[in-house]
């Protein structure tokens, strides 16, 4: 059969067969292309189908540039609605939908089986208001939604829409979902008023597919793009405002207040030992707490303040004041809302906030960030803090900010040292151990150290540091210490403090083992010491810990005993060797009569236990002699001795004990 070589029946579509036809029988019939009749008819039938062709091309053309315009209202910063509203008028604006520019768009609430008017053209105010709210399986839209077929065709208008539109009547109504891509789930059910004759045509059933597939990516383009804008300015954890769109009200506040005369503060607040929660308990109990307060700080805010999360265990707020007099009561509001306890699972966590203030107009720059060096000198000086920013506070934060790069560089090279702080029995006067106490000597400083312990030992904790400094002042405790047994001293042992960071650290106990492996040091002669509130953070997990370290022939050591939280039931569980009694009690011998009392007691519950005693920061000898009247075993403080380097430790004891070998 002969075909005009650019001519194929599957390109031109079923328009284009009858012409194809007619060729098909002139052909037949015997008369030659050369007729003159027969040219003419065929020039006639080329120009037809081209007609047809380019008419066809025009039309997909605008199809696909509409489809196309539809998808690309996605990035439109308008809302579902508006961009519904517009992709409808698109689609009744295409010819082969042969509409009465006609149509509506509803927004499909699955759950609750209800079909919700999002978009329409041209509908009589009565019409849309009766199409607000529509049911699944009334009326014709609801009944559509449980049409299983891709099309619901309906060629005459129901009962409800005869009463209404009395122009519908020579039209009907053309309805297809548009489902999710991925799920399948509905999206939306449109409905077109279309005409009879356009309904079984084929390429309108390509048209509908085409429509649907332009509606589906527009609407989850637009869920994206709002999910991404709510990570953009929302706190994935916690839900409240981040950082970013704090700064965007800050500055609108400070133009306000400008405007206004107006006074504000800028609040940030940490949560003191957040780490240690994290890693004792895990970051999704650290997850919890940051929900938890966030919730309690959000309902507590007025309209006109912000709270938000900037990083981390931070958080800041922007707070509308009278001047700057009228600080304290939104800070004590604050302090109440954390104080309460945090019902987590498993328990109750109370928790401490240390709070950096800086205040407008007072400050007019930066403030966000002189808020967060006021939060970091209130850390400083220790948990529950707050300070208010100056030019003394920068100062302060920026020595910090020194002080842990020369940190860092000063634990990789092994600079901080132990330095040893000797025990004496009160029974006989003689050293029976020390304690490690770490140092940061500098001989070019006056006092000759780089820093004091109270200055790098928080920021060590709070930095992580303290991990690779504990370890190191662990290995050189038990080397020396090894030192001194080995020239004759053999009743000594060392203790070195844990810190709670090393409590929950998984490797913490293979270090021990190498440690003691390595320096040769008899397990006997190492005493590691834990604090009250470290043992109360996570009692189970360091009750496990404990034992396992105890199993090793390592003594254990409960370090300031009477200023945490814990309960006598609590600690009977633990298996320490060793109760120290703080030295607050200790300096309060003389001037307060009932420390005394309290230390009888905490000795007779150590008795009670079986445990050693050893009070610290004994000064004079009035209170060695009490102490030893009160049956305390061991004493340290500067009576004896301050702490010292291991190299000025055998004269020390030379003066204290003479070499005893074992039996």
């Amino acid at each position: 059969m002969k075909r005009l070589p650019w001519c194929d029946a599957d390109q031109l579509g079923s328009a284009t067969l009858p012409l194809q036809a007619l060729m098909d029988h002139l052909l037949r019939d015997g008369r030659r292309q050369e007729d003159p009749d027969v040219r003419e008819a065929f020039t006639l039938l080329e120009t037809t189908i081209r007609e047809i062709l380019n008419a066809q091309i025009d039309e997909r053309k605008r199809v696909l540039d509409t489809l196309g315009g539809i998808i690309s209202l996605a990035l439109r910063d308008i809302s579902l609605e508006e961009k519904l509203q517009k992709a409808l008028e698109g689609l009744l604006a295409i010819p082969s939908v042969h509409g009465l520019d006609q149509g509506a768009i509803f927004l499909v609430d699955e759950p609750g089986r209800m079909l919700r008017l999002v978009a329409h053209c041209n509908l009589p105010d009565d019409q849309a208001d009766l199409c607000q709210g529509v049911p699944f399986g009334v009326c014709l839209c609801g009944r559509a939604m449980e049409h299983e077929g891709r099309f619901f065709f309906k060629s005459t208008v129901d009962a409800d829409h005869e009463r209404h539109i009395d122009s519908m009547h020579p039209h009907g109504h053309t309805l297809f979902h548009v489902r999710d891509l991925q799920t399948g789930r509905p999206l939306l059910l449109v409905n077109l008023y279309v005409q009879h004759q356009c309904r079984e045509d084929p390429r309108t059933h390509f048209l509908i597919d085409a429509m649907a597939m332009a509606l589906s990516v527009l609407h989850t383009l637009h869920t994206s793009q709002a999910a991404l804008r709510g990570y953009a300015f929302q706190d994935p954890v916690t839900g409240i405002a981040n950082r970013r769109i704090f700064q965007d009200r800050l500055e609108q506040a400070k133009r306000k207040a400008l405007r206004n005369r107006e006074a504000f503060m800028v609040v940030a607040l940490g949560i003191d030992r957040f780490r240690h929660i994290n890693e004792f308990r895990g970051r999704q109990v650290g997850d919890q707490v940051l929900k938890l307060l966030a919730q309690r700080f959000r309902e507590a805010m007025r309209v006109s303040d912000t709270v938000a999360r900037a990083d981390g265990d931070e958080f800041i707020f922007l707070i509308f004041i009278q001047n700057d007099r009228e600080i304290m009561p939104p800070m004590q509001r604050i302090r109440n809302l954390v104080e309460e306890p945090l019902p987590l699972e498993g328990g109750e966590l109370k928790i401490n906030v240390s709070i950096g203030i800086s205040l407008f107009p007072n400050d007019q720059d930066q403030l966000l960030e002189k808020a967060q060096f006021a939060l970091k000198s209130a850390k400083a000086i220790g948990p529950g803090e707050f300070q208010i920013f100056s030019r003394t506070t920068h100062e302060k934060t920026l020595f910090l900010i020194r002080l842990e790069q020369d940190l860092r560089k000063a634990i990789a090279n092994r600079e901080l040292k132990p330095y040893y702080q000797p025990k004496i029995a009160l029974s006989s006067m003689r050293i029976i151990g020390f304690e490690a106490l770490v140092r940061w000597p500098d001989p070019t400083q006056s006092t000759g150290m780089k820093a004091f312990p109270d200055q790098f030992i928080p920021l060590a904790e709070e930095t992580g540091l303290i991990i690779p400094l504990g370890e190191q002042m662990l290995i050189q405790a038990c080397r020396d210490l090894k030192q001194w047994l080995d020239a004759g001293y053999a009743d000594l042992h060392v203790a070195v403090n844990l810190a709670a960071r090393q409590i929950a650290l998984p490797t913490l106990l293979e270090i021990i083992r190498t440690t003691l492996e390595q320096t040769g040091l008899p397990p006997r002669h190492l005493e590691l010491e834990i604090t009250e509130s470290q043992v109360m953070l996570d009692p189970v997990k360091a009750r496990e810990v404990l034992q396992e370290i105890r199993a090793m022939g390592v003594q254990l050591a409960l370090d300031d005993f009477g200023t945490g939280y814990s309960s006598l039931a609590t600690l009977q569980n633990f298996p320490f060797d060793r109760l120290k009694i703080d030295r607050s009690f200790v300096m309060n011998l003389s001037s307060q009569p009932a420390t005394l009392d309290m230390i009888h007691a905490i000795i007779q519950i150590a008795r009670s236990m079986r445990l050693k005693v050893t009070a610290e920061g004994v000064e004079n000898p009035e209170q060695q002699e009490t102490l030893r009247d009160g049956d305390c075993d061991d004493v340290q403080g500067w009576l004896y001795s301050k702490a010292l380097p291991a190299e000025e430790i055998p004269a020390l004891l030379a003066r204290f004990n003479l070499p005893m070998q074992d039996d």
